[in-house]
């Protein structure tokens, strides 16, 4: 009979649940599954001689990788009986008893198993989920080893790496035949080389679509042009990045993505790193939630003989000393747990929600200064302990100090509190908060409106100025990345306590300038505003001109020049503006939506409302007077906020401008200034000069994105010794 199916026939429909749980059918077509086979057999080195084993249940695609390349070069197929997985002694035999050549499991599968009887094992294929470096190593040695990648809409396999065991890290690979793969960002436009991004793929793999899904299949399959022509690219909700070798490197789900304080973060990404640790056999990374609490929390296994040798808490202080050497303080899980194995589902795969709650007795994870007092404080504690990151709840004996640098850390804070604090409230005391707290409750709280964050260093000093919000709390990352040899000291807005603040940019810039000039009497000064701190920055430039000193910097980060927008909100709407702000430099949710807000009596019942949800989060610190600190907070966004819609250009500078812009504009807060360089070319006789720095108006401002931000305001930074 003559041949009917046609290329583009179906060859299968085969339902996923994904990342979402929420069953989907992928079609196929025969020209995937062809392409599918043909890239296999060359890749695998498959031929008629070879014994594939079908490891995958028929519910997994990946049985038809194996089904369909065995078959369709000739080569045997061996089946497998559920309860021979179940068994490893059983599952090695059969691998023995039928001489398999060829197997593809995933990598929890495979470190159930030993390297012994595999003398027939000519290839062996991980994919479904990151391959751990340690393991890569262990079964490369004396067989063909290759990571696989591929998800369900692009016919099973994506890309694929032949791997080596002197290789330092374990890639994806590179596209199969037939397959292009782009790594997009959130505008869907390319990503360089080492940027992370959405990993899409495109070519003769990809799906038809989901079946009777068409708005699934249009949010998933979207058509784009890349490289001057139109493509129908696949989003795999996956981010990976190009290495400089022309290979992908896997970095996790998007929806892995976590956000904690503030801080977005990538769980794949420091899975990947704590594989790289001697004696990690596997590791998994969640984000763990408990009374408001969000901490990271680092499951692991051990090298086969490994776990009943080791020193836990030995081995976890060297592993987190290890970890602070490759990622950043907010990456570094606060709780470590050491598992004899971690559970599966019944696809062998690694089931997040199986895995045990953590330990209470672990220590937290550092965390940003909420208060002057705190921030003060863990300045002191860097400066005695040298250390270069310190956190609110991190231990002080912990971190190397002993009594001599207990008498030396009393010592600065009574110089600098004002406090008569015995050395032993110390050794009672040993985190920043527990101190900060017990500072508070000694009557000892001043509200430091000019706060020395590197008050110690060797350069000219830098001036900063926050936003709206007031606080200089949030700039405690950039003053870290600029280095303990720049001189930072942060000008908090005046009324936060309560007092008054001035109701005038033209006010608040001359009251900054009181503070500054008794700490630097004459210039040159530099200066750096974020947000409408910007603007303030701006107009103490132009006073200290009026005065005859010299400004060499004025740097303006992502806000525009006087005469855009205006600013009229009611009280409530101020308030949950508050809400909103804190939510995003925190990373929780405070649950207060603006209808919530708004069906409460009046505004005195939102306040009330708002400052009792502040106080559950320990984000307010005086519990009988809640309200009046919350007013207080509000009043100074208030106040910058109309005077910031009023404030005009009285003149141009002579200095020159840097402005730096968030590449990223959320959907909240979008800026549609369309002046040139957001208007700042009309401020000054000198040069303006754009920067580009990644993040949005907030994150840049965060870690990981004030790395690149503090790494460009250097190099304008004057290196002169005061």
């Amino acid at each position: 009979l003559p041949a009917r199916s046609t290329a583009e026939d179906l060859a299968y429909v085969i339902y996923t649940s994904g990342s979402t749980g929420n069953p989907k059918g992928v079609m196929i077509e025969n020209n995937g599954l062809v392409n599918l086979v043909l890239a296999q057999i060359k890749t695998f080195e498959i031929d008629a001689s070879s014994r594939v084993l079908q490891f995958a249940s028929f519910s997994f695609d990946a049985s038809a990788s194996e089904i369909s390349t065995a078959l369709l070069v000739g080569a045997s197929l061996t089946l497998i009986a559920k309860e021979t997985l179940l068994d490893t002694d059983q599952f090695t035999g059969l691998l023995v008893g039928q001489q398999i050549t060829h197997v593809t499991l995933p990598p929890s599968f495979l470190n159930s198993l030993s390297e012994q009887g595999f003398s027939d094992l000519q290839t062996l294929v991980v994919a479904g989920e990151t391959c751990p470096v340690e393991m890569m190593k262990r079964w490369s040695h004396n067989l063909r080893f290759i990571n696989a990648y591929g998800p369900t809409e692009n016919t099973v396999c994506a890309s694929a790496a032949v791997c080596f065991p002197d290789m330092d890290a374990v890639s994806i690979g590179k596209p199969i035949a037939n397959t292009r793969i782009y790594i997009l960002n959130a505008q869907h436009q390319l990503q360089a080389p080492g940027i992370p991004g959405e990993l899409c793929i495109a070519g003769a793999g990809l799906a038809r679509g989901y079946l009777n899904r068409p708005e699934l299949t249009a949010e998933k399959f979207i058509e784009l042009e890349l490289f001057g022509k139109v493509e129908r690219v696949y989003k795999t909700g996956d981010l990976a990045m190009w290495l400089p070798d022309g290979n992908l490197e896997f970095l996790g789900r998007i929806d892995h993505q976590v956000k904690l304080r503030g801080f977005r973060i990538e769980l794949g990404e420091i899975e990947a790193v704590l594989g790289q640790f001697e004696h990690v056999k596997e590791a998994v990374v969640n984000l763990y939630e408990a009374d408001g609490d969000k901490r990271l929390v680092a499951y692991l296994t051990m090298a086969e003989g490994e776990l009943s040798t080791v020193n836990e808490p030995l081995f976890i202080d060297s592993l987190r000393d290890w970890l602070k050497s490759r990622l950043p303080d907010y990456m570094i899980p606060a709780s470590f747990m050491i598992l004899d194995s971690l559970p599966l589902t019944p696809n062998g795969k690694i089931d997040r929600k199986a895995l045990p709650a953590p330990d209470n007795n672990t220590r937290s994870e550092s965390a940003l200064p909420r208060d002057t007092v705190e921030l003060q404080l863990v300045s002191l504690w860097e400066t005695v302990l040298a250390v270069p990151s310190v956190g609110i709840h991190d231990d002080f004996f912990s971190l190397g100090g002993h009594s001599l640098l207990a008498v030396k850390l009393m010592n600065h804070i009574r110089e600098q509190f004002t406090a008569h604090l015995p050395i032993s409230a110390l050794f009672q005391h040993t985190t920043v908060a527990a101190l900060a707290e017990l500072l508070r409750q000694e009557g000892s709280r001043r509200f430091t409106e000019l706060v020395p964050i590197h008050g110690t260093g060797t350069t000219n000093p830098l001036y900063c100025l926050p936003g709206v919000f007031g606080s200089v709390m949030y700039l405690y990352p950039l003053a870290t990345n600029l280095g303990a040899r720049q001189r930072f000291y942060a000008l908090q807005t005046p009324g936060l306590d309560g007092s008054a603040i001035p109701e005038t940019i033209e006010g608040l810039a001359r009251h900054h300038l009181k503070l500054m000039q008794q700490q630097q009497a004459s210039g040159p000064y530099q200066l750096v505003g974020h947000s409408s701190g910007g603007r303030v920055a701006f107009e103490m430039a132009w006073q200290l001109e009026q005065q005859g000193e010299t400004v060499t910097l004025l740097a303006i980060l992502d806000t525009p020049a006087p005469g855009f927008r205006s600013s009229n909100l009611s009280e409530l709407e101020y308030l949950e503006a508050y809400v909103q702000l804190y939510e995003q430099i925190m990373g929780n949710s405070l649950n207060l939506s603006a209808e919530t807000l708004k069906a409460l009596p009046d505004i005195e019942a939102a306040y009330a409302v708002v400052a009792q949800t502040f106080l559950q989060h320990k984000l307010l610190f005086d519990p009988n007077a809640a309200v009046d600190e919350l007013k207080a907070m509000v009043n100074v966004v208030r106040i910058t906020g109309q005077a910031l819609a009023d404030h005009p250009m009285q003149g141009k500078l002579r200095c020159p401008i840097h402005l730096f812009r968030a590449s990223e504009q959320s959907a909240d807060d979008e800026i549609n200034d369309t002046r040139e360089a957001w208007g700042w070319t009309q401020c000054t006789h000198a040069t303006v000069t754009e920067h580009w720095v990644p993040g949005d108006h907030l994150s840049m401002m965060l870690n990981p994105h004030v790395k690149t931000l503090a790494e460009k305001l250097s190099r304008y930074l004057s290196d002169q010794p005061v």
